[in-house]
């Protein structure tokens, strides 16, 4: 018995090691670099540091299943360290969930008193005059509400109250008049101005502007 209570824990450590390395391998590979997280104006640090902490504890759990199998740590000791690990982890990924997620911790709030708050109006106006967040390809909806630290259906009837629009129809605006400038002040190609406007792609960028202005980009270029 003692001896398949032995061989049931180097297996289990065994898969731990397999499936730990592959899900370490697969977070670096499926996020964006660190650095275009750390450049990222809309909660953009939050995220670079949840993907460093997921990192590190995945690579320190895997190290301390193999030092135990390797012989340089106690069973016991591998239990309490996972554990400990265990709680720190659980500790820094809620916390930064909710620094990324603020909106979750007001979903009680009066959403009247939201809307017709002038701070929360400034803080609007700031996202789109002064930091133009709209400019990242994807910001939306929730990233809007994350700046605003309010949930979405409150951000959606703040951006309704002071724009009388919606929030799609707001971002589409301001990134056409973005574009509109870059064609007639600069030389950038029409794929780089739809990249710099925050358009998703270059097919996205001619629709929303055929559907604006009448014309394409490079029409309204030329003329």
């Amino acid at each position: 018995f003692i001896e398949k209570s032995e061989d049931a824990w180097g297996l289990t450590n065994l898969i731990s090691i397999v499936s730990g390395s592959i899900l370490l391998f697969l977070t670096v590979l499926i996020v964006r670099s660190a650095r275009d997280l750390w450049q990222s104006k809309s909660a953009g640090k939050q995220r670079y540091w949840l993907v460093i902490c997921l990192i590190l504890s995945n690579s320190g759990l895997v190290a301390l299943v193999l030092f135990e199998q390797l012989g340089f740590l106690e069973q016991a000791d591998l239990i309490i360290s996972r554990s400990l690990m265990a709680c720190v982890f659980t500790y820094l990924v809620s916390t930064s969930l909710f620094r990324i997620y603020p909106q979750a911790v007001f979903l009680n709030q009066s959403r009247s008193l939201k809307v017709k708050n002038p701070e929360m109006i400034e803080k609007l106006n700031q996202v789109f005059e002064r930091d133009k967040l709209y400019q990242e390809q994807n910001f939306g909806r929730r990233e809007l509400a994350q700046e605003l630290s309010v949930s979405e259906a409150v951000a959606s009837e703040l951006v309704n109250s002071v724009y009388k629009k919606s929030i799609p129809q707001l971002l589409k605006e301001y990134r056409i008049e973005d574009a509109k400038v870059l064609l007639k002040q600069t030389r950038l190609t029409v794929q780089d101005v739809a990249k710099e406007s925050g358009f998703g792609s270059l097919t996205s960028f001619n629709r929303t502007f055929q559907e604006v202005e009448g014309c394409t980009p490079t029409k309204f270029r030329r003329n």
